[in-house]
Parts: structure tokens; C-alpha cells; sequence
């Protein structure tokens, strides 16, 4: 293994850690529901980094709008087969049969030089019905592996057996929902030649953004993070959270700094933050994928769930991880760490926290019959500060989306996180590793072959 991948931090080095969090967290909460004095003082505390952290992710979002996107890649451009490097593509897959006939049309629509592409499609063990529906694919195209059993049993797992298996120089991971730009590929590996980039994320998107009220809103979140956010963050060189698709990286990167984290359950987010810490330039691209956008609201919030509890792990990891940067300007590595611990730290916890403080908040007012405290007017002021932040971000993005007038109802979206924040921090003390896989293979849209 080579020096970075041996000092790497992980999640299953966390375990005093995040007992000491978890203590500390509880005392606190105990503490403010038996002190009045002290309840305010947290609300108002909170509150302020509640704030704070809204703030950074709107600014972001509207220099993003303000600036164009980071790399553009032209769909005019035609490599000669010679230029291009091998590729290999990861999938990794777990009870996805249904969406099975989707992943291989999608795969097969991709313009690359078949002798210099390599797709991986990587099971595991127990799934039976997966590798049933695999049994009559085209085996020149499609490599099938199959993970041997491990705990935890995470995607990470499955993407860093499929690594040790690819031929390529260049790698993309990709979901089994995804449909890519046919020509993404020779886009990326373009990129690569012409740009100083160790890894690519492409925009992310959903093609059935208009099934229902709940993909129109994830569609609203995923353009402000991925159209805007995560651009403007890669124009401005600070650290950003990989997406957990159509990721391009050159393989070389990748075993130098030891993959994925085979306990983080967002391991994109931890390799992005890793990415970083090694002085690895991540970029970002608009060659687009498509993704399923989950239909129900069980589905969203247990991926939700998981996306927090994942943030909130790889925050734990980030904090204790030795930095490697000293050669930046000390000016930089400050704005850089602002960037984390309020865009991810401060984000994830208060969100995380948020049934909590509202919890604080509903008793602090039943006892003082009022909101006349510094902290029931600050957490006043936060509620209404989120509705026009969010509801100038979801009109801004309705009009160039055609998503009509679901931008009314942008704000109410996130009362949601409340829920799949409860259920995050039951499996962060309880089940950190626990991988909640979303379904897919259940819109109209990808049922029709859309």
C-alpha cells in the first residue's frame, strides 16, 4: 500500500470518537430540557449555526449562478480512437433485477471503442435474482464479479473489489439507474488530456424530474447542488463532496490513496474530502448522467437517512484526518475549512439536531407561554429566513427546469429532513455501517425505457 493509503483515516477508526460525541451530546440536551436559562442559550447557539451554514450553501449557490460552469465538455468533439485511453466502468449491484434491461441499454448506448472499454458489473454473493436476470447479456461486453462476503457489506466494498480487477486508466463508477451522455466517456477522457484534473464529476440529473411532486423537489435540490454549488465550489479550488455517480478518475489516483472507505457509507463524499487533502484537483463537468429520482416518500427518506448519517461520519473522519496541505497559503487553508465545517459540519449536525431543537423549542415556549427569549426569536427568524432563501433558490431553478410552480413548496421539502433525520441518528449510535439501499427500477419513466 503506498504512504497515503496508510495514513488514511476511516470510519472504523471512529469508534471513540463518536462515543465521545454521542456523550456529549446527550448532556447537553439533558441539561437544556432540565435548565430553562440553558435551553436559550442552546436555541440561540444553534440557531446561529443553523444560519450560518444556510447562508454558505445559498451563497454558494448564487455565485454559482452568477459564474459559468467549471469545464465544458464539447459534444462536437471526435477523438481519434488512437488518442483515447482504456476505460473501465464499475457498477456495483444488490437486488437490482428490475432495473436490470435499463443498466444494459444504457451501457451499450455509450460511444467508446469496444476493445478499450471495460464495463464491471459486481454482485454479491446472496443476490440470486440479480445475476439470474444477467444470465443472457452479451459476457464480450459485460464482465460480471461477484464480491466475496464481508462485513459491513457497503458499495465501497463492492467498487474497491471491481478495482483491483480493472484494466483501464481512467475509471467511472456509475449507479444502476444511471443513463450517461452516450459520448461522456470520450468527453472525459478529453478533459483529462487537456485539463489538470485527477478526478470528474459529472452533472447528475433526474429523467423523471416531472413523475411527482417529490421528484420535482429532489430535482429543484439536485440542480442547485449539482448545475451550481458543486462548480462553483470546484472553480473556487476548495474541498466539495464527490455525488455518488459518474465519478472519473484516473486509476492511478485511486489505488495511490486507497480507494473507497469500506465502512463509510457515503464513501464519495470521504474520497472527495480525501481527493483534497492530497492536493488532488477535483473538477466538474455538464457532460450529464440521468438518475431515478425516488417516488415515495419511504424510499426518500431512508436514502436521506443514510446520506446524513454518511456526511456526519465523514465529518468525524475529516476532523481527525492529518492534513497534508501546509504548502497552501495559510489564507487559502483557512477559507477552505470554513468551507467544510460550515457547508458539511455545521450543515449535517444542525440538521441532524434539528428534530431536537425543534423538540427544545416547542417546550421552552409551553413553558415560558411565550417566544420573547433571545433564543425563540433567533429560531423564529431562522424559519423565516429559510422559506425566502429557499423559495428564491426553487423559483430561480423552476424557470430554466420547466418544473412550473413547485417552487411554493420548495421549503416545506425540507421538513421531510426531519424525519430521515430521526432515523439517521437512531443508525449513526446504533447501526453506523448499515447500508439502506434505495430501489429502483419503479418510476413509469424507466419502466417505459425512456
Amino acid at each position: 500500500m503506498t504512504e497515503a493509503a496508510l495514513k488514511r483515516k476511516g470510519v472504523a477508526d471512529l469508534s471513540p470518537t463518536l462515543y465521545a460525541v454521542v456523550a456529549l451530546a446527550a448532556l447537553i440536551i439533558v441539561t437544556a430540557f432540565f435548565s430553562h436559562s440553558f435551553a436559550n442559550k442552546l436555541l440561540a447557539t444553534s440557531t446561529f449555526l443553523y444560519i450560518l451554514a444556510m447562508l454558505t450553501k445559498h451563497s454558494l449557490f448564487w455565485l454559482g449562478v452568477m459564474h459559468p460552469q467549471d469545464l465544458i465538455a464539447s459534444e462536437l468533439y471526435r477523438p481519434a480512437e488512437s488518442e483515447l485511453p482504456c476505460y473501465s466502468i464499475i457498477v456495483a449491484l444488490y437486488n437490482e433485477a428490475a432495473i436490470v434491461p435499463h443498466l444494459i441499454a444504457a451501457l451499450s448506448a455509450i460511444d467508446y471503442p469496444r476493445h478499450k472499454l471495460q464495463i464491471l458489473l459486481v454482485l454479491e454473493a446472496d443476490d440470486i435474482s440479480t445475476k439470474t436476470a444477467l444470465q443472457d447479456i452479451d459476457h464480450s461486453k459485460f464482465h460480471i464479479l461477484t464480491a466475496p462476503k464481508r462485513i459491513p457489506q457497503t458499495k465501497a466494498g463492492a467498487c474497491n473489489y471491481a478495482l483491483s480487477h480493472a484494466t483501464g486508466e481512467l475509471i467511472a463508477v456509475y449507479d444502476a439507474e444511471d443513463k450517461p451522455h452516450p459520448q461522456q466517456l470520450q468527453q472525459i477522457a478529453h478533459l483529462y488530456q487537456n485539463q489538470n484534473a485527477e478526478c470528474i464529476q459529472c452533472r447528475l440529473g433526474f429523467y423523471n424530474a416531472q413523475e411527482n411532486l417529490l421528484t420535482k423537489m429532489f430535482a429543484i435540490e439536485y440542480a442547485a447542488l449539482f448545475d451550481y454549488t458543486l462548480p462553483n465550489l470546484a472553480r473556487l479550488r476548495t474541498p466539495m463532496l464527490l455525488g455518488g455517480s459518474s465519478n472519473h478518475f484516473s486509476k492511478a489516483t485511486l489505488m495511490y490513496v486507497g480507494g473507497w472507505d469500506n465502512y463509510n457509507v457515503t464513501e464519495d463524499a470521504d474520497l472527495g474530502l480525501y481527493l483534497y487533502n492530497q492536493s488532488y484537483a477535483v473538477r466538474v463537468t455538464n457532460s450529464t448522467t440521468l438518475e431515478e429520482a425516488p417516488l415515495s416518500l419511504y424510499s426518500w427518506m431512508k436514502q436521506r437517512a443514510r446520506w446524513l448519517k454518511g456526511h456526519m461520519l465523514t465529518y468525524l473522519v475529516y476532523l481527525q484526518q492529518p492534513q497534508e496541505r501546509l504548502a497552501m497559503p495559510i489564507l487559502q487553508r483557512c477559507r477552505d475549512k470554513i468551507v467544510i465545517h460550515l457547508w458539511l459540519g455545521c450543515s449535517t449536525i444542525a440538521t441532524l439536531a434539528s428534530p431536537i431543537i425543534l423538540l427544545l423549542w416547542l417546550v421552552t415556549a409551553y413553558k415560558t407561554g411565550s417566544i420573547s427569549s433571545v433564543g425563540m426569536r433567533a429560531y423564529s427568524i431562522l424559519i423565516a429566513s429559510h422559506f425566502l432563501l429557499s423559495w428564491a433558490q426553487g423559483l430561480c431553478i423552476c424557470r430554466k427546469k420547466a418544473l412550473g410552480a413547485s417552487w411554493i413548496g420548495y421549503p416545506f421539502y425540507f421538513i421531510a429532513h426531519l424525519l430521515a433525520a430521526c432515523i439517521a441518528l437512531k443508525q449513526l449510535f446504533f447501526a453506523p455501517y448499515k447500508w439502506d439501499k434505495t430501489p429502483h427500477g419503479q418510476s413509469y419513466t424507466t419502466l417505459c425505457g425512456k
